[in-house]
């Protein structure tokens, strides 16, 4: 099976001053992962959220671009 999504987000006051308070680790390659952060209102469309991120870092180890 796939593994678990998991996602830190900071909360209260730090988390009102950020931008993009969530972050998520996922591995790209071999020895290779990727911590991208983003906005807690994305929490609920994770699943596009990460099949995008995934797409784009394959995209990039592939082409360089």
């Amino acid at each position: 099976g796939k593994d678990p999504f998991v996602a830190r987000c900071l909360s209260g006051p730090s988390a009102a001053q950020s931008l993009a308070p969530c972050e998520r680790d996922i591995l790209v390659g071999d020895n290779l992962s990727l911590t991208y952060r983003f906005p807690m209102e994305f929490l609920g469309d994770w699943q596009a959220l990460d099949a995008a991120i995934a797409a784009k870092a394959a995209r990039l180890l592939k082409t360089g671009r």
